[in-house]
């Protein structure tokens, strides 16, 4: 129960990050309606969220770590926390145009590449895995969760930009 309760945590972050896709929309987004760009937005933190969970719960089962899955739950969720204060400055400079777009989007991929360290570091902590396991757990998150951007372009009809 206890776990459970940390939901609020990303759901309170959800305002700021429709917010943030409206002020500075995704790579690809730019040119769509914000009713596509919510769209798309809503369906990948919706099957982030469940995937993702469900993969870490498959994690705990095959490596006999069931017992350890509440507490990699409960910290996945507040690190939002500190994921958020680091989006924000890097949010900031490219809603304000001080740097050219392509150059905000790799800072921002940045804070992303940061966030799937951290996801390595509370795998590794929470699961009490090798570390090359909870790296291998960081990287498929972040693979499924690009999958899951691609079905989100293709259902609501945004062309993907597969390179530059």
């Amino acid at each position: 129960a206890h776990a459970l309760r940390s939901i609020w945590i990303p759901v309170a972050a959800t305002p700021f990050a429709f917010y943030a896709a409206y002020l500075h929309p995704a790579d690809g987004l730019e040119k769509e309606p914000y009713s596509t760009v919510a769209s798309v937005l809503a369906g990948h933190m919706l099957l982030t969220f469940i995937i993702g969970t469900a993969l870490g719960y498959i994690f705990c089962w095959a490596f006999d770590r069931r017992d350890r899955f509440w507490l990699w739950f409960h910290t996945a969720n507040w690190m939002t926390v500190p994921n958020l204060v680091i989006s924000i400055p890097v949010l900031a400079l490219a809603v304000l145009g001080s740097h050219e777009r392509e150059v905000m989007d790799r800072a921002l991929s940045v804070v992303l590449y940061y966030g799937v360290i951290v996801n390595a570091c509370v795998a590794f902590r929470a699961f009490k895995v090798d570390w090359t396991l909870a790296g291998f757990f960081a990287c498929m998150s972040i693979y499924v969760a690009q999958q899951i951007w691609n079905l989100m372009f293709w259902l609501n009809d945004v062309p993907i930009r597969w390179w530059g």
